[in-house]
C-alpha cells in the first residue's frame, strides 16, 4: 500500500485546522516542545476566531493543553 506524501499546502491546512490535536498528541508522546509549538498555533487560530461561542471553546481547549503541557514538564 502506496501512502502518498502530502504537499505543502495540504500539511499547512492540516497543521491550521487540527492544530490542537496534533498539540495533545504530542503530549501524550513526551514531546513538549512540539506541542507547545501547536498549542501556539492554536492560540493563534482562537485569536482569529470572530463568532464568540467557538472562541469560548477553543479558550477552553487551549487552556487544558497549557495545563497538561506545565504539569508534564514539572514532573521531568
Amino acid at each position: 500500500m502506496c501512502i502518498p506524501r502530502l504537499t505543502n499546502d495540504v500539511l499547512f491546512l492540516f497543521q491550521s485546522r487540527h492544530s490542537d490535536s496534533l498539540a495533545l498528541l504530542y503530549v501524550l508522546h513526551d514531546d513538549y516542545d512540539r506541542a507547545s509549538y501547536y498549542a501556539g498555533n492554536y492560540q493563534q487560530n482562537f485569536l482569529a476566531v470572530s463568532n464568540f461561542d467557538q472562541a469560548l471553546v477553543c479558550s477552553m481547549h487551549f487552556y487544558f493543553f497549557c495545563l497538561l503541557i506545565n504539569n508534564n514538564r514539572q514532573k521531568k
